[in-house]
Order: C-alpha cells, then sequence, then structure tokens
C-alpha cells in the first residue's frame, strides 16, 4: 500500500489547466492556435530532424522560449488523446470526437493507454468504443452511462458502450481495473455474483474521482466538501453509484457492501491503487456443530478487514460517510474467525487493573492471583489482603468503586474474546466455541 501524502491527479491542480479539444480533435493551446496530434507531430520530427528548419509557430512548445518551457500537461493531454485513439478503436466519427474530448478533459496518465498484455504474456486486442446510438452488440441496456464488456476470447477486443462523454472515465476504471482479469476471477467478483459489484464500481468511481479532471461532477462535489468541510469523503453519498441506503437496498446491497464501496472507493481514488477482494469461500457456520445465525459474509469481512489495516484512507472514508460502524463490525468477524479457526490463545498477565466504576479509567493495579507461580495457602492469603488494601486506598482517594479488570491478551494482543462476544458476532454456540479457548468471562 502506498504510504504518506500522495498528489490527487485530479483535485491537486490549478483551474486553468485545460485542453480543448476541437470537432475534428485538434488541440487549442491556449494563444498557440490549434494542431491537431499529427500536426504535433510531424513538428516534432521536424524539430529533430532539422532543428533551425522546423515551423515557425511550433516553438512555442516544441523548445524553450526566453527561459519558459512549454506546459507539460497539455502535452500530456494532447498525447493522452493520441493514445486514446490507438487504444479505443471505433469507425464512427461521433464516438471518436465524444472519446477525444473526454479525453483531454481528464488527467488520465499516458501508462493506463499503452498496450496490454494478457497474464500469459499475450498481446490484447485494442478496446471497441460505441456510442449507445450505434451499439452493434443488441446489449439492452438503460440510463445515461455506458458499460463495459470483458471479453474473455483474448483475440477479440473488450467493449466500452456510452451514451455520452460524461460515463467515460468510469468506463475506462473498469477497463483498468479488469482489463487483463477474467471476469470470474473471485479476486474481484462479488462472492454472490452480485451485479452491480460494490467493489467494482468503487473502484471504477474512484477513478473518475482521480482522472475525471476538473469538469467532472464527482471531482467538483469533492471539491466543494473539502472547501466547505475540510473532508474529502462525504460526496461518497450522493456521487457515482453512491453509498446511500435507499440507493443501494435497490441494488441488493446491505450494509457491509457499502461499505465495501465507500472503502475501496476511498483508497483507490487517493493511491491510484486497486484493491482486489480476499476470498475466504464458505463461512465456517456451514460446519456441522456451529449456530446457523449470525452476520457478515467472510470474503467481505476479510476484505474490508484488509482495507481498515493497510488503508488510512478507507479509515477515513468510512468515518465520514457514517459506515465506521458497519467497517469495524465487519473487521471483528473476520477477526472472530481468525480465532476460530486457530483456537484463541490467552498471556496471562501478572497485574489486574483497577477500574472505576463510574468513570471507566483505570487507577492503579493489583496482583493477578491466577498467574501468580508456586503459590501456598499463606502466600494466597497474603495476596488478597494486600489486593483488598490497595483497592480501598484507591476508592478513597479516587471517590468512587473500583473493580479489578483481568489485563490477559490473546495472539492478537486484544483482551481475550468470550463465549458471549463469538456468540453474538458470528452466532457461534457457547459449546463450541469454549472448545477453542473461549472462557465465558
Amino acid at each position: 500500500m502506498v504510504a504518506g501524502p500522495q498528489r490527487h491527479p485530479s483535485r491537486d491542480r490549478p483551474p486553468q489547466s485545460y485542453v480543448n479539444v476541437g470537432d475534428k480533435g485538434q488541440v487549442d493551446f491556449s494563444g498557440m492556435g490549434r494542431y491537431t496530434p499529427e500536426d504535433i507531430e510531424h513538428a516534432t520530427r521536424a524539430a529533430r530532424s532539422d532543428p533551425g528548419g522546423f515551423p515557425e509557430e511550433a516553438k512555442t512548445f516544441l523548445q524553450p522560449v526566453q527561459g519558459a518551457l512549454f506546459n507539460a500537461e497539455n502535452w500530456e493531454r494532447a498525447s493522452a488523446v493520441k493514445l486514446g485513439r490507438q487504444r479505443l478503436r471505433t469507425s464512427s466519427y461521433d464516438a471518436e470526437s465524444t472519446m477525444a474530448s473526454a479525453m483531454s478533459k481528464s488527467t488520465i496518465p499516458t501508462s493506463h493507454l499503452q498496450p496490454r498484455r494478457s497474464p500469459g504474456g499475450k498481446d490484447l486486442p485494442d478496446t471497441s468504443l460505441f456510442l449507445k446510438s450505434e451499439d452493434p452488440s443488441g446489449y439492452n441496456w438503460q440510463g445515461v452511462g455506458g458499460y463495459y464488456r470483458t471479453r474473455e476470447d483474448t483475440s477479440s477486443p473488450d467493449t466500452v458502450a456510452l451514451a455520452s462523454g460524461g460515463a467515460m472515465v468510469h468506463e475506462l476504471g473498469h477497463r483498468r481495473h479488469l482489463g487483463t482479469t477474467p471476469s470470474w476471477d473471485e479476486s474481484v467478483t462479488h462472492p454472490r455474483g452480485l451485479h452491480p459489484d460494490p467493489l467494482k464500481e468503487g473502484v471504477a468511481d474512484a477513478y473518475e474521482d482521480r482522472y475525471g479532471g476538473l469538469n467532472s461532477g464527482q471531482v467538483r462535489a469533492m471539491n466543494e466538501s473539502i472547501e466547505h468541510e475540510g473532508k474529502k469523503f462525504p460526496s461518497y453519498m450522493w456521487t457515482g453509484y453512491s453509498a446511500d441506503e435507499h440507493a443501494a437496498k435497490q441494488r441488493g446491497w446491505g450494509d457491509p457492501e457499502r461499505a465495501l464501496y465507500v472503502a475501496g472507493r476511498g483508497h483507490a481514488s487517493e493511491t491510484g491503487e486497486q484493491p482486489t477482494y480476499i476470498p475466504r469461500g464458505r463461512d465456517m457456520r456451514e460446519s456441522s456443530g456451529l449456530a446457523d445465525f449470525g452476520g457478515g459474509d467472510p470474503t467481505i469481512d476479510a476484505t474490508l478487514h484488509h482495507l481498515l489495516s493497510t488503508s488510512p484512507h478507507a479509515a477515513q472514508a468510512l468515518r465520514q460517510t457514517g459506515l465506521k460502524d458497519v467497517g469495524a463490525q465487519a473487521f471483528r468477524r473476520h477477526r472472530d474467525r481468525q480465532l476460530l479457526a486457530s483456537g484463541q490463545s490467552v498471556q496471562m498477565s501478572m497485574l489486574n487493573a483497577e477500574t472505576g466504576a463510574k468513570s471507566g479509567k483505570v487507577h492503579g493495579y493489583t496482583v493477578n492471583l491466577e498467574a501468580t507461580p508456586d503459590t501456598d495457602f499463606e502466600t494466597d492469603e497474603r495476596i488478597l489482603d494486600e489486593n483488598e488494601a490497595t483497592r480501598s486506598r484507591l476508592e478513597a482517594k479516587h471517590g468512587e468503586s473500583v473493580f479489578p479488570d483481568r489485563m490477559n491478551r490473546n495472539q492478537f494482543g486484544e483482551k481475550p474474546r468470550t463465549t458471549s462476544d463469538i456468540s453474538h458476532s458470528l452466532g457461534v454456540s457457547r459449546e463450541v466455541s469454549k472448545k477453542k479457548g473461549f472462557d465465558a468471562w
């Protein structure tokens, strides 16, 4: 995982960083006239072959003039338009114009538009791009967005279809995420096959967050949240696929799927990394002898546990969208499954913490008799008397009753989980969990 502050390609840029694309895909550099990518390529070749003889008007962006360098961001976007034509093949003038306009307004890096290779090392064909009005596949789809479809046959191109250019960056996010991965791969597919998939859509929406540019409604909403609230992620509740509860229910998403969408989108948006599922197979509660109630899917819980363990952005996104508790519950369920699988081992502490009955604060410590080795009756009595004297002194000093709280820890460094804890989190019977090292206290 990427650590530390990262430059966000869409958010961390001045508003004037913009390239206009004309009707014929021409690039308009401010104050420099209109040039097609072919013009730019021709001027570049001429400059290399004859530095003193290439077109005068091209000097403003091909060489330093009076100490001023050309605009690197504009050059990058012009290159992206050119590469887009190569990677997103179409015979339609309208689709190509839509592609050129969307590409120039985005901040998609040219490295994402290089030729792709299959896991086996074979070159993959370029993507077919269609507008909804001319989609030849006969695919029946609704709405104003688009769709991305992977071709399992690596000799055939995958497909991006659009209603307009507004959805293009999102669909290219799917292409980036899934373009070299089989659609049935469990690392990118919801364990119950939900469609739309919360992780896939979170990654694609994050791609638009990251590379949509200042013309993207998602980016503008994110910037407004930062300006007015000082927070990056509240807009996840209403932009893109969103984690809105009502909309999520219509897609078959429960609270864990909403949390997964938010956590995955937050991490991918801020780092550029693409999270995947952490497959865990069948739920252990299906095994004989375990109770048949409880919550959570093992794969969803494991994936959220991984994101929350490794990504501060995922954790922050859940806090700012009100889904922190949902993520915490998934984290807890995954830990409890790990403890059930391996058995809980407990390290005894030599001391107990004396905790205030009202404040919950630790006021002092007493000897843990259970962890004191090789004692006899007289020694036990002496320790009990000393503990009682300490407890009385602490109560008098702090003005509240105190009680001993065991400081034992399990293999995760946590306070040991009890049979009651496991019953509530996973629905596992107390008889079964007791055999795995869980006590009733």
